[in-house]
């Protein structure tokens, strides 16, 4: 619909976001089967083809950037060599209306990742609040055309065109820099914190972060100043039991005691003195 009123009124800022839009539909249908692919588990590949996610964010937003500059390219084009725009109240009404439907869509986004976090569901809420403000932007250029001197419709367009690069050009970084395996630091150390806190526990080191897509997996060496075979089992599923109710995340410790509780072993074995 917003590519026919582009195309109608011969506005590039309509028909720039226009194209935008479309291609949202496309980010959607990438994300879809990233969804899908993370989520298909097996003997093999135990945690889903989680980086698969990843990979479709990283897609979609060299596709973004890729738009951005051509996006541009036109912009500047009828910025240079303006050519009439023809408003009609029908028209903006209609962009109005696609303006308001892009903020529900990001409500919807934004209530699905609380219940279901993900940095997909976080990208497509961010993408559909920029298309808000866009599609607002392009409201008023088209608005204005009709009263302004100058090409409004063109500088808009590249205005458009900017955010779209910058917002391109920050997915790829953060999706790229996922599937090399950044160090999740944040994540490492709230676990390490949670760690740290649990009674038995009385050292904590060498937390790692394994994300695939959505799923978080931990490993830690842990000290303890507990002896038997049964408190050190028991330690270790708590400890697992409390990664996934605070984070969601699976954990596996390497648990060992602590050199204070070597040392009175050793006592009553009558081999070392604790000093």
């Amino acid at each position: 619909m917003k590519l026919y009123v582009g195309i109608s009124t011969n506005s590039i800022s309509i028909y720039v976001d226009s194209l935008n839009n479309a291609l949202d539909s496309v980010v959607c249908i990438i994300a879809l089967v990233g969804f899908w692919l993370s989520v298909r588990t097996s003997p093999k590949y135990p945690f889903g083809l989680g980086r698969a996610e990843d990979l479709t964010g990283f897609i979609t937003a060299v596709v973004i950037v890729g738009t951005g500059f051509g996006f541009g390219y036109v912009s500047l084009e009828r910025t240079l060599y303006p050519a009439p725009v023809w408003f009609s109240v029908r028209y903006a009404v209609i962009i109005a209306v696609t303006a308001v439907v892009k903020l529900l869509l990001g409500a919807y986004y934004k209530f699905k990742d609380r219940r279901h976090p993900s940095p997909v569901l976080k990208g497509l809420f961010t993408d559909s609040v920029l298309d808000f403000f866009i599609t607002l932007s392009t409201l008023i250029s088209f608005t204005l055309t009709r009263v302004a001197g100058v090409p409004v419709d063109g500088y808009f367009g590249i205005a458009i065109s900017a955010v779209l690069l910058i917002s391109g050009a920050k997915s790829c970084v953060s999706s790229f820099a996922c599937i090399l395996g950044k160090r999740e630091t944040e994540d490492c150390d709230r676990a390490q914190a949670l760690l740290t806190a649990q009674p038995g526990v009385t050292g904590v080191a060498n937390v790692q972060c394994h994300r695939y897509g959505r799923h978080l997996a931990f490993t830690a060496d842990i000290t303890t100043d507990q002896m038997t075979v049964e408190a050190v089992a028991q330690l270790q599923e708590g400890l697992r039991a409390l990664l996934q109710t605070e984070m969601g995340a699976d954990f596996t410790a390497a648990i060992s005691p602590g050199p204070s509780t070597v040392q009175i072993e050793q006592n009553k074995n009558g081999g070392v003195t604790n000093v």
